[in-house]
């Protein structure tokens, strides 16, 4: 046994952690609490991840692109809480993106290239909006497009050499400077409507 002069301060370092029992639940329950936050905060983190590794190609395509965009906003319903089939001016056939059609919206960037990710496009219509900038190459890629409508928007540079088997082509107006005038020849035997921009047109004879 300890002399009585220790166990008087060890009495009092004792009395000192002693919490009376409501006080001592109280602790508990905030002490539970913080612990089943902490696991939920968690869980969404982790359900946040799994859920972007889920998303389809298309999905991504479209957020990348809507993410370019120097005023997203303005595609409200462009969210992952609908599917991205009923997104605004998205529309789709067995869930793969076939149309893309946004003119007249006021969307401002330049084309960002997760656009030309979407391998079942058929129809691009972005006319009348505010995009800025050269047309990358890899739109000669999507050979399933058929209409390509860019027109009243800010483009400039060259056209890409190869636009696959359109059937409506609109530019005007931009500010295209140069252009293949074989391939231009070719492509305008082959569409139905091809309209360009009077440099272009006296360019190529048409």
């Amino acid at each position: 046994c300890d002399p009585p002069a220790l166990r008087l301060p060890l009495f009092h370092y004792y009395s000192s952690l002693y919490m009376p029992p409501t006080t001592a639940m109280t602790f508990a329950f905030r002490l539970l609490g913080s612990v089943s936050l902490l696991l939920h905060l968690s869980f969404l983190g982790s359900r946040a991840i799994v859920q972007q590794t889920e998303l389809d190609p298309d999905t991504l395509s479209l957020i990348s692109f809507k993410d370019s965009l120097e005023n997203p906003q303005l595609l409200t319903s462009w969210t992952l809480a609908t599917s991205h089939c009923r997104w605004q001016g998205v529309y789709c056939q067995n869930g793969r993106v076939i149309s893309l059609v946004l003119p007249g919206c006021s969307l401002r960037g330049p084309l960002s290239l997760s656009i030309f990710n979407l391998t079942s496009l058929i129809v691009l219509d972005f006319s009348s909006n505010l995009f800025y900038g050269e047309i990358s190459p890899r739109i000669a890629s999507r050979q399933r497009l058929k209409v390509l409508d860019f027109g009243g928007n800010q483009l400039f540079g060259e056209l890409p050499s190869q636009l696959g088997e359109l059937t409506r082509l609109e530019i005007r107006p931009n500010l295209f400077t140069s252009v293949s005038p074989p391939v231009l020849r070719n492509l305008a035997f082959q569409v139905s409507l091809v309209v360009l921009p009077w440099q272009l047109q006296r360019n190529l004879g048409i």
